[in-house]
């Protein structure tokens, strides 16, 4: 055995050296986040603005120049490209970028340029389709009348004299999932009014077997519908930047959506997908406007109001997880969080009713809903203020600056970062808001705040400023 006089390095400890000096480099761009040169901006080489914003923004925040992409993709200013434009040519040109000219994983984010369309439009049908269809629509048909049957009865269970003599006529599908709990407890409390106790204890079981019944043809339906609508293409549409989102993932399913793997993902675990955020609005002038706003808001803070806008006055303890009770809840938990974490004044509205015009002061926080494709013009937005309205559609027509949709009307009046869906997404694709913010005080870059909590990649949100924007609350 050799001797270890003092001051005599063991063998190990240049190993150990090593180890140590590369667990501080892991942990230093896990915990330091996004970089200037980790971000590729797309722009539009046929659109000279799309060019000059991408120039702006690489000498704003120290982006290298020869980290813009220059792709054509027309001259006007098309708020949608076609899916196989999309994979032959916009998609086709990062992925070639990513791949082929950078080391692997050198770039984490994506940032598209005004001019760069906001939408891939629908895959359209499937490949022999026609020969797949009539099956399916026939076993759907067929499906479809049992559990119309099946609802019949249990409509028809307990007192006659109690069921309602006037049912309500032909609803959708969805709806009468939603009402399936409380037409079993209407069925139970009608069986309970039977004289009869074998009768009782008849129909009890026969409501059992009956809602066991419609919660498999249910599911059946559900199923058999999904598989329609994917032959049709149907639900196949995204926004472009979800889309490029999975740029390197390889062959995957179009309909609906596609789970966000960085949500909750810590940021040292190694992932597929890239964080996509957009320079774009109404105009050049406002993209630019949010680059200089974020810069101006880091260095001086973001000070003002945060203004909550909920829905209902009172609130379960357990709402229905992504029912409109449970987003309410989630806008509940953003105020009083503020209230705690930061010294901004918390304003909640929660009367139904949205902030009338002009109420909003000094705006530098802002949640609320639900005013579809109908702007409200409440808020005095200070520089760097973020917010977003939970609603349907409101990214469409972003570069009209008359708009009454959200987006483009929320960056018209001055805030400096926001997002929204470019078409239908349903409720639980948005960010709970409570989380988003979570993010963004806890030092999170916008987009990484973003892709922490956005449940969706191949669909219908966008994200609107600068990726790199990072809150500093006086």
């Amino acid at each position: 055995m050799k001797k270890i006089t003092p001051g005599t390095k063991k063998p190990e400890d240049k190993k150990i050296k090593k180890h140590f000096l590369f667990f501080i480099l892991f942990f230093y761009s896990a915990v330091f986040g996004l970089e200037p040169a980790q971000i590729l901006l797309i722009a539009n080489s046929d659109v000279n603005e799309s060019i000059e914003l991408a120039e702006y923004y690489c000498k704003a925040r120290a982006v290298p120049v020869e980290n813009i992409l220059k792709i054509s993709l027309g001259a006007g200013l098309s708020e949608q490209i076609s899916r196989q434009q999309y994979n032959d040519i916009l998609a086709a040109a990062v992925r070639n970028e990513l791949t082929q000219k950078r080391p692997p994983d050198q770039i984490k984010c994506l940032l598209t340029m005004y001019g760069v369309p906001l939408k891939v439009a629908s895959a359209g049908a499937i490949k022999n389709s026609e020969q797949i269809l009539p099956k399916l629509t026939e076993t759907f048909d067929a499906k479809n009348r049992e559990f119309k049957i099946a609802l019949q009865r249990l409509g028809k269970l307990g007192r006659a004299e109690m069921a309602d003599p006037n049912p309500p006529p032909a609803e959708k599908f969805e709806d009468i999932l939603k009402s399936l709990p409380d037409r079993a407890k209407q069925a139970e409390k009608r069986i309970q009014y039977l004289d009869n106790a074998d009768e009782r204890a008849k129909q009890l079981a026969q409501l059992s077997e009956l809602s066991n019944r419609i919660g498999i043809l249910a599911n059946v339906i559900a199923t058999l519908k999904a598989e329609i609508d994917k032959c049709k293409g149907i639900e196949t549409s995204a926004s472009v930047d979800s889309e490029l989102s999975m740029v390197l993932c390889g062959d995957y399913d179009l309909y609906r959506w596609q789970k966000n793997e960085l949500q909750n993902l810590p940021s040292w675990m190694p992932a597929k997908t890239i964080m996509v955020c957009r320079l774009d609005s109404p105009s050049l002038e406002i993209s630019k406007g949010l680059i200089d706003k974020a810069i101006s808001a880091e260095k001086n803070g973001l000070a003002g109001n945060a203004y909550i806008d909920r829905r209902y006055p009172k609130i379960s303890d357990k709402p229905v997880l992504y029912s409109y009770e449970y987003y309410d809840r989630c806008l509940n938990n953003l105020a009083e969080m503020l209230g705690h974490r930061t010294k901004l004044k918390v304003i909640v509205d929660s009367n139904g009713s949205l902030f009338p015009i002009g109420y909003c002061k000094k705006t530098a926080l802002y949640c609320g809903w639900y005013s579809v494709k109908k702007y409200i013009d409440a808020f005095e937005f200070v520089p760097g203020a973020v917010g977003f309205h939970i609603a349907s559609f409101e990214a469409q027509n972003l570069r009209n600056a008359s708009s009454s949709n959200w987006c483009p009307a929320l960056l018209a009046h001055g805030i400096t970062a926001t997002l929204g869906p470019v078409d239908e997404p349903y409720l639980h694709s948005f960010p709970e808001p409570d989380k988003f913010f979570a993010e963004l005080l806890d030092g999170k870059t916008l987009v990484e705040a973003f892709y922490r909590t956005n449940p969706f990649n191949s669909w219908q949100l966008i994200l609107l400023g600068d990726p790199l924007y990072t809150l500093n609350i006086k």
